[in-house]
């Protein structure tokens, strides 16, 4: 395979997200009689290997000709964090270290994995 195109393979899984998240997008922006879509704003987790350029190529090319055609994608960077199973007490993980800065204890990711709609801007 020549260079390149292995990134090609490597992104088509955000395709599936893209399309689902700009579903998500429409069924909310008709629910609340909105005609357009101009922004998406996605809570997006440290751990989930999304690449928001990607995700902004295919609502590009998804939305072509539709009325929410130049929608913008907005990311909210969700940083991975943990709770510690000692204390109970929560942080954000540095360089993959889920050790306790309190205690010393052993932490459980609580966050990072979030891929979600947060919020829409849209025109009646």
């Amino acid at each position: 395979m020549r260079p390149g195109r292995a990134h090609l393979f490597e992104r088509m899984h955000e395709l599936a997200i893209t399309q689902s998240i700009l579903q998500i997008a429409t069924d909310e922006a008709r629910r609340v009689g909105a005609s357009r879509i101009r922004v998406i704003r996605l809570r997006l987790g440290a751990l989930t290997d999304i690449v928001p350029e990607s995700v902004q190529f295919y609502l590009d090319a998804l939305t072509r000709g539709t009325p929410s055609e130049g929608v913008r994608l907005e990311t909210i960077p969700v940083p991975v964090g943990a709770t510690c199973g000692g204390c109970g007490h929560s942080f954000i993980v540095q360089e993959y270290d889920l050790t306790c800065p309190r205690c010393g204890g052993t932490g459980k990711i609580t966050q990072g994995r979030e891929l979600q709609v947060d919020s829409l801007e849209v025109e009646s």
